[in-house]
């Protein structure tokens, strides 16, 4: 079942996000306390899905909403991150999950959604999946260590 994400689901999104982060280019160590913060911030912009198995959080997709640049009236929101525990992405657990968190995001007024994907992660596959559900590519983004 998806569903929206609860204050009771941190533990487990703190758990699934250590996870996901062993998963990213990054070598910062990982800290619980950041991801929950981030976690509630999601929740407090009605932006936090949750893939629920038998009463036990086994995936996540959350993300954030502002204003667009050139126009306050407008929403826009970009996902922050999307994790399915790789038991249960068999089926379509993590294609539920972004189709629950794009709903939550329409419901917040967002007009503008964004999603994103870590060339170390199944870039292809994810890309297929975006585009398979109307996403069109728009900016590529590139990181460097400062």
């Amino acid at each position: 079942m998806i569903r929206a994400g609860i204050e009771s689901d941190l533990p487990a999104i703190i758990d699934m996000a250590r996870r996901f982060w062993a998963n990213t280019i990054y070598d910062e160590d990982y800290c619980g306390d950041t991801v929950s913060a981030m976690a509630e911030m999601c929740m407090s912009h009605g932006l936090m899905a949750v893939l629920d198995v038998d009463g036990v959080a086994r995936g996540f997709a959350c993300g954030v909403k502002g204003p667009l640049l050139a126009n306050a009236d407008v929403l826009t929101g970009a996902e922050v991150a999307w994790w399915v525990d790789p038991e249960h992405r068999a089926g379509r657990n993590g294609i539920a999950l972004m189709k629950y968190l794009e709903r939550l995001a329409k419901e917040a007024g967002i007009k503008y959604w964004n999603m994103s994907f870590m060339f170390s992660s199944m870039p292809e596959a994810v890309e297929r999946i975006y585009q398979s559900l109307g996403y069109k590519k728009t900016e590529t983004t590139y990181m460097k260590v400062i």
